[in-house]
């Protein structure tokens, strides 16, 4: 794991805190589930130039979402998770269904 990919930096918005996604920047992300808040998680990853390799065991649901995703951002997609993809990421964001 690299140490500036850890997401330390929080900063406070409307009354609560978040994480600074700036710490993310050039970071392999793991997003398992593409429900609400994988979907959310991707969209403010993507902004941040991040690889992102994206799980979700309805394959239906993962064409959906790569119409919707511009083909040129860094993102692979899979209904099947790999342990090798997943020992190779920086940081990993579980959203069951």
């Amino acid at each position: 794991m690299h140490r500036e990919c850890v997401g330390s930096e929080w900063s406070k918005v409307n009354g609560g805190f978040m994480i600074n996604l700036d710490s993310f920047s050039d970071c392999k992300i793991g997003i398992f589930g593409l429900g609400k808040t994988g979907i959310d998680s991707l969209n403010a990853f993507l902004v941040k130039e991040t690889q992102i390799i994206a799980w979700d065991d309805n394959k239906e649901n993962i064409l959906n979402i790569k119409k919707t995703i511009d083909k040129e951002k860094n993102i692979h997609f899979s209904s099947v998770i790999d342990p090798f993809d997943v020992k190779r990421l920086d940081f990993v964001i579980v959203s069951p269904g």
